[in-house]
């Protein structure tokens, strides 16, 4: 098991740095969160709840250097900004648009939106604390991002 770690290490660990990198610009705080994330995939890996483990970093990555992205220069700790997940070196009014734009929707679809790409809790897991069942917060999630996605088409398009 130990060997497929350290290749999955070997195969991925440029693209993580690259992929914090871009999001962060800052190389050392990159470094950190590729090594916090990797020793979060260890885990999870060796407990055998990773089935595909590059998708798995990937994704981690994304969101803990959107999380730290997020409290270094905007200084909140409570917007989901990580499903708009194709963010591109220049882009950074984009991820301030989406943070306008959520705060217009409805509570539970924020919260909804936060436990699910922030947190990167499961379908069940977010049923469980919100207290309703799976199939509300598919609901929920997928009409958040909607109407986040429609607030967004609004404010670029006028």
């Amino acid at each position: 098991m130990d060997q497929a770690i350290v290749l999955v290490w070997r195969e991925t660990r440029e693209q993580l740095l690259h992929i914090s990198n871009r999001i962060l610009q800052d190389k050392s705080q990159s470094q950190d969160v590729v090594s916090d994330c990797f020793e979060r995939f260890v885990i999870h890996f060796r407990a055998g709840r990773v089935h595909c483990p590059k998708g798995w970093l990937i994704k981690v990555v994304r969101h803990e250097s959107l999380k730290q992205y997020r409290l270094r220069y905007r200084g909140e700790s409570h917007c989901s900004l990580t499903f708009f997940e194709e963010m591109n070196d220049g882009e950074e009014e984009k991820v301030e648009l989406v943070m306008q734009c959520l705060t217009t929707i409805r509570p539970a679809q924020r919260r909804g939106l936060e436990l699910f790409y922030l947190e990167d809790k499961s379908y069940r897991e977010i049923s469980i604390e919100l207290g309703v069942s799976i199939s509300r917060v598919k609901s929920i999630v997928q009409n958040g991002k909607r109407m986040v996605i429609k607030q967004l088409s609004r404010r670029t398009a006028g």
